[in-house]
């Protein structure tokens, strides 16, 4: 039963690979694009209900478009390898998308609410 009174959404983010992309990069659980979670819930009705879905950020929707995983992730980051591609590939890669800096996230980390929007952070 829920609770007399109790009326509002709970809403988390965080990371999803895109499956349909396999996995043929050292993956991170850093590095999955950001997934909504929400559950409303309303005492009157005793209604709960569950939805979910991708955060469509410029990151997401360009990885989408060209079918594959483009971008650098957490995973790759390792020997001197991934120091070449967090120095050379990683910076490089966003504009190559047509992304900058504050479209480039992935919004998996939080949620917050600021002047009447809700905003997902990375």
């Amino acid at each position: 039963k829920i609770p007399d009174g109790m009326k509002g959404v709970f809403i988390r983010t965080g990371p999803n690979p895109i499956a349909e992309h396999g996995h043929t990069k050292r993956y991170h659980w850093f590095d999955g694009h950001g997934y909504w979670h929400t559950i409303r819930l309303d005492s009157k009705t005793q209604a709960a209900t569950y939805n979910s879905g991708w955060i469509k950020t410029g990151r997401y929707l360009f990885e989408r478009a060209v079918g594959r995983d483009y971008f650098n992730g957490i995973g790759e980051l390792i020997g001197f390898t991934g120091l070449a591609k967090a120095v050379v590939s990683m910076p490089r890669k966003p504009s190559a998308a047509g992304l900058d800096l504050l479209t480039v996230g992935q919004a998996n980390t939080a949620v917050i609410m600021h002047a009447g929007h809700l905003y997902a952070l990375h």
